[in-house]
């Protein structure tokens, strides 16, 4: 009795806590990877490349270096990583990611100067002389780091719409090691196994016969250029992907200075902010509401106040007439008048 409601007890904590993982990170941690997930608009590049380059990479696909100035941000790249890892059979890695680090102020900032969340602290290489480093995420700490922009590193980008995207996308053949897992006569139950397996990075569609699924080895090159493969489509897990710099390498980008991503803050820049901001705050009286309200009346249905209104509009036009009326009565007899004596002077 008392094992089986110690088991109880038990059974109530792990539901407890697997609630409590529910409530903090949602649903998605707990569940394997889907045809279209938010960590899909995210996509990890290997070989390394300096950091000017890896932007211009991912400019070239319409996406941007991954945002990391937030909590959640870091969190979500933490999820990428932990899905690329296994593919890479790797337990650390560092990836560029999109900002800046002063060293002259030690301030740090993403791609459209806006400052990094304080609860990120930034630290940089107190080795370099540089006075701007760039960002990037060091999965084994945890934590955002500044590092030298030339030095080369993997790079992760991200879309520039936070709509789910497809986890699978089509890529020469030539990107991939020709390494074969598994056989599967199916293709939908290829793409299911591939989809929640950590190994599999890919897969080809063997016509009607059998799928092939494959793991990425950047030890191997076999067979990449012979005939069999080389026009060959593979579908593989669109967070990462691996670029064959050995037949396409990169096209390496000179570094672009600081004030032309941020400009410098002088007094001329500080002067323009503040006519932006005066411009912008400033609202033409004559379009707010309070002076709309001055030139109308707001509308009372009660029958009360319709009546209040006609017995008003009744005097003031029965006043307005009297005099009206008098007037029209002294302005006829002046007519009459002048008409008589007209006529006398013509006899």
């Amino acid at each position: 009795m008392d094992t089986f409601i110690l088991w109880i007890q038990t059974l109530k904590m792990h539901s407890l806590f697997i609630l409590i993982i529910l409530c903090i990170f949602g649903p998605r941690p707990l569940l394997s990877l889907s045809d279209k997930d938010p960590k899909c608009r995210y996509r990890v590049h290997f070989p390394e490349a300096p950091w000017h380059t890896a932007y211009d990479v991912c400019s070239r696909d319409n996406m941007t270096l991954a945002k990391a100035s937030k909590p959640i941000e870091i969190h979500l790249i933490d999820i990428v990583l932990y899905e690329v890892l296994p593919i890479l059979q790797s337990d650390t890695i560092e990836v560029w990611t999109g900002g800046f680090f002063q060293t002259i102020n030690n301030r740090s900032m993403t791609l459209d100067c806006q400052v990094l969340d304080p609860q990120l602290t930034i630290k940089g290489n107190g080795n370099l002389s540089s006075d701007v480093l760039c960002l990037f995420y060091h999965f084994a700490e945890k934590a955002v780091r500044a590092g030298d922009c030339q030095a080369k590193k993997a790079f992760i980008c991200e879309t520039l719409t936070y709509d789910p995207k497809d986890c699978l996308i089509m890529t020469n053949m030539s990107f991939l090691g020709n390494i074969t897992l598994d056989r599967f006569p199916q293709f939908d139950q290829c793409k299911q196994w591939c989809l929640n397996s950590t190994s599999c990075y890919g897969i080809i569609n063997e016509g009607n016969k059998y799928c092939l699924t494959f793991r990425y080895d950047a030890e191997s090159k076999n067979d990449l250029n012979t005939e069999d493969w080389e026009n060959m489509q593979i579908m593989h897990k669109s967070f990462f992907i691996s670029h064959n710099t050995i037949y396409t390498p990169y096209q390496v980008s000179a570094p672009k200075p600081f004030n032309g991503w941020c400009q410098e803050i002088t007094t001329t820049v500080i002067e323009e902010k503040i006519k932006n901001m005066q411009k912008n705050l400033t609202v033409n009286k004559k379009v707010t509401s309070r002076y709309v309200r001055t030139l109308t009346s707001s509308p009372d249905k009660r029958r009360s106040a319709q009546n209040m209104g006609f017995l008003g509009v009744s005097i003031i036009a029965t006043v307005v007439g009297v005099v009206v009326l008098s007037d029209c009565v002294n302005v006829i007899k002046a007519l009459q008048n002048k008409h008589r004596g007209a006529k006398v002077d013509c006899s």
